[in-house]
């Protein structure tokens, strides 16, 4: 008897040899990368509901920069500025400052150190900034991170959790942009 007749000859086995198969593949692929794709997918059910008509939203943006690609979460374009958004899909007790190089994560009695995505999509901003040829005042960094976490970061104003992300973009009432769309066609053509 072989090991496929075994199988068939029991299905109560099969499917559970089935069913822990597909726990392990799910529990392998649920990587740090795909957290932040969970996150990304959370924003971006939040970032549509904007105003279509005043702000215009991109995601899994790409631009090329110096012949090197450049990925970035969101970028939202209105008249009151460019907003560039980067997701973290993090859990736990954050801690540190806006300018600190490593920030440090508590989750339960672990605790690790990740870098400081403020002072990473700040690097964004810039490189947006050439591309789209906008002074610095026009184009704002946003890191969102869950509800869930607990935050002690210091003057870190760029930080905000998903909830109040659609308020934190409205906040900004200044007319800095005059021609939206053609911010938004010079994204696409940086692609």
């Amino acid at each position: 008897m072989g090991i496929i007749d075994v199988f068939f000859s029991n299905p109560l086995e099969m499917i559970g040899l089935v069913g822990l198969l597909v726990v392990l593949i799910i529990v392998c692929s649920y990587t740090d990368k795909n957290k932040d794709r969970f996150g990304g997918l959370f924003v971006k059910n939040i970032l549509a509901g904007l105003d279509s008509s005043v702000y215009k939203v991109l995601n899994d943006v790409v631009l090329v920069v110096n012949g090197n690609s450049l990925k970035i979460d969101h970028i939202v374009v209105s008249k009151y500025g460019v907003f560039v958004i980067k997701t973290k899909y993090y859990k736990g007790y954050i801690i540190g400052n806006r300018d600190s190089i490593k920030w440090s994560i508590r989750q339960n009695i672990k605790k690790w150190y990740i870098s400081n995505p403020i002072i990473e999509n700040d690097k964004v901003v810039k490189s947006v900034c050439n591309v789209l040829s906008l002074d610095k005042d026009k184009v704002f960094n946003i890191v969102c991170v869950p509800d869930i976490c607990r935050l002690e970061v210091r003057d870190a104003q760029e930080l905000v959790k998903y909830g109040n992300l659609a308020s934190k973009i409205k906040m900004y009432d200044k007319i800095l942009i005059k021609d939206v769309d053609s911010v938004v066609a010079a994204i696409e053509r940086g692609k």
